[in-house]
């Protein structure tokens, strides 16, 4: 049911972040839904699934970056969208300890590039869907989070996604731009090219017989969710934008489920063994500081108001992946 009504055949989508997971798995089933998609693109690697749409003409492009409101504003305008997905970011919670302010320049003045060039070009009626995460919650012990939870993230690309969204619910609030805020669980599947992650890396490393590295003591639980599952959610929280009156909501995507690190690991590699793939080798470091040790989603909301839940177990997603990792690999 979720599936047929998420269609936005014949519309016009502006997408950022086009490149990376969430967006390029998006943006393949906006294009197979003949939507008009505009996507505001830095560097595309080549082995993003993004790519062949970009070259093959599917996709317009506007060359640019977050960083420059000129650009965000050229490609609402060039686009004229009636849906912006904003799913640019800089995702990586390593790279944003390391550097917090370019993080946070990316994640929240990125974010008020956005919303600003909404405001400013309000005769197109953009409606407009944000990428936050569970982590804006940071911890908030044994339990799974929910939406009226404050948000009390305070690593560095924690508070970068609280922050943004206190940009969103001004722009919200004060310019009545039309938005919601989706705080998605860890997302996996085909077109993650960030190695540092859990699972492409560990996906890489059996592949190549390499011994994968755990970061942390293998302890901490997380709510792991398929891309697939995502994109439905983005899809027909747009398609119902209007209809269920979803402007300056904020909606939890994720599985209901904690699963360890080390228990990860081990569904990992019963689909490596399960697809001829070498045991997957590890070895543990326990270095990792201020990792939050529980962090689940309660999708009760979302599932209610618009009658979404995830369809991908953690097996099944992981079988589905593997594929891909495995031409990825062979291509060197």
């Amino acid at each position: 049911m979720a599936e047929a009504l998420a269609s936005l055949m014949g519309r016009r989508v502006l997408v950022t972040g086009a490149a990376g997971l969430v967006g390029s798995n998006l943006v393949a089933r906006l294009v197979e839904d003949r939507a008009e998609v505009t996507v505001l693109v830095r560097d595309l690697d080549g082995g993003s699934p993004l790519a062949p749409l970009v070259t093959g003409g599917r996709v317009r492009t506007v060359s640019g970056t977050l960083l420059d409101y000129a650009d965000v504003e050229r490609a609402l305008v060039e686009s004229e969208a009636e849906f912006c997905f904003h799913l640019g970011a800089q995702t990586l919670v390593p790279v944003a300890s390391k550097v917090p302010l370019a993080t946070f320049e990316a994640n929240v003045m990125g974010t008020a590039h956005v919303m600003e060039a909404v405001r400013r070009h309000a005769s197109f009626g953009t409606r407009v869907l944000v990428a936050s995460s569970d982590k804006a919650y940071g911890s908030a012990g044994e339990r799974a989070y929910v939406e009226d939870l404050p948000l009390l993230g305070t690593q560095p690309y924690d508070a970068s996604k609280a922050a943004a969204e206190a940009v969103i619910r001004s722009y919200s609030q004060v310019y009545g731009v039309p938005v919601v805020t989706l705080r998605c669980a860890n997302t996996y599947g085909p077109g993650d090219l960030n190695w540092s992650r859990l699972i492409p890396g560990a996906l890489r490393a059996a592949l190549r017989g390499e011994t994968l590295e755990v970061r942390s003591d293998g302890t901490p639980r997380r709510d792991y969710i398929h891309v697939d599952d995502v994109v439905t959610a983005y899809l027909l929280t747009a398609a119902r934008f209007d209809e269920l009156a979803l402007a300056g909501e904020a909606f939890n995507a994720g599985t209901g489920l904690a699963t360890s690190v080390l228990e990860l690991l081990g569904a990992i590699d019963v689909a490596c063994r399960t697809a001829a793939v070498e045991t997957l080798q590890t070895r543990v470091l326990g270095t990792a500081r201020h990792e939050i040790p529980f962090q689940v989603l309660d999708a009760s909301k979302m599932r209610a108001r618009l009658g979404w839940s995830p369809t991908i177990t953690l097996a099944d997603g992981l079988t589905r992946t593997l594929p891909w990792y495995r031409e990825v690999v062979a291509r060197g």
